[in-house]
């Protein structure tokens, strides 16, 4: 999962808001996918996957039957 991310934040954004599902999030889905890409471009990850990843880890994020609670920021699950 390292190397450039493909897909930039308003894309990654755009596709999640295209399934229809609200984010049980502190932050804008924009906001968090623009995380994504920024930290994984300084950390030599591709964010957009890891974006993915949390996508499938949390459902969707939204944490539905998770000790992990949205304010804990743990997107991974």
């Amino acid at each position: 999962m390292t190397g450039p991310t493909m897909l930039n934040g308003r894309k990654l954004a755009a596709w999640f808001q295209s399934t229809g599902r609200t984010p049980a999030i502190p932050v804008p889905i924009l906001r968090l996918a623009r995380y994504y890409v920024s930290e994984g471009r300084a950390e030599g990850v591709r964010g957009d996957l890891a974006f993915a990843q949390s996508v499938v880890e949390t459902g969707y994020f939204g944490f539905v039957g998770s000790m992990v609670k949205p304010e804990n920021y743990n997107y991974a699950g």
